[in-house]
């Protein structure tokens, strides 16, 4: 006697199936080391150059993106778009209303900043070997210089 899957069975398998589906299109592709490299200088260069934490005053620990870097690749690297926060403000910045917090820097950042992120947030760079070394050699100037 051959056993029927029943409805159950079936929608059970499915949702197994479309997770596995998810699984594999969420796989990126590996980061290079001269980007590894270049994301590493980040936070030292914001923590020097903007010491206290823009939301609290307590010692800058982290550089937060504003515009976030899957939505431009212009951004990633762009200083002005970094923003000085301390471990738990940032917590507080990605695990409660996001659109809150980003609000409160507009108002502390003020318009022109903000128009300016704007104005190049679909700006598209490509982000190639020569692009990332190059930009590694602006950020270790720069680290230096502050």
């Amino acid at each position: 006697m051959k056993k029927c899957i029943t409805p159950i069975d079936f929608n059970k398998l499915l949702c197994y199936i479309l997770m596995a589906i998810n699984k594999v299109k969420k796989i990126k592709k590996p980061k290079s080391k001269t980007q590894k490299d270049c994301d590493r200088l980040l936070s030292p260069i914001i923590i020097a150059l903007r010491p206290k934490c823009l939301l609290c005053g307590r010692p800058t620990e982290v550089a937060h993106h504003f515009i976030k870097k899957s939505v431009s690749s212009f951004h990633r690297y762009n200083i002005n778009n970094l923003i000085n926060l301390c471990s738990k403000c940032h917590f507080l910045l990605h695990f409660n209303d996001e659109g809150l917090w980003n609000g409160r820097i507009a108002l502390l950042k003020g318009k022109e900043w903000l128009d300016d992120l704007e104005r190049h947030k679909r700006d598209y760079v490509k982000c190639n070997k020569a692009y990332y070394e190059e930009t590694y050699k602006k950020l270790l100037a720069l680290r230096d210089e502050v």
